[in-house]
């Protein structure tokens, strides 16, 4: 039987929607849950994507999702921000 990996992804920008596209053809990736502070790029993905979980906030979307693994597509300056350790922390792995 082949496991399934939840997938949650930071940041809803274009980079973003082409890593969910990519993913798309992954049998074992199911995008659990999505993360922008960007209301209007939240939504944009979520709908465009079927993702119903969507978060502003990592540490939130960590806590109530639990994804197996995560994807920065944010802005280079920004690959950091979210992380802060906070993957390896948690055990989980990062793109």
């Amino acid at each position: 039987m082949e496991r399934t990996f939840r997938l949650g992804l930071i940041g809803c920008g274009s980079m973003g929607r082409n890593h969910l596209a990519t993913v798309a053809c992954l049998s074992q990736v199911e995008v659990s849950a999505i993360c922008d502070v960007v209301p209007e790029a939240l939504k944009q993905t979520g709908e465009a994507y079927r993702v119903e979980a969507r978060y502003a906030d990592f540490d939130r979307m960590y806590g109530e999702v639990k994804p197996d693994m995560v994807t920065v597509a944010t802005q280079t300056r920004g690959h950091h921000a979210p992380n802060g350790g906070r993957f390896g922390a948690r055990d989980i792995g990062s793109l």
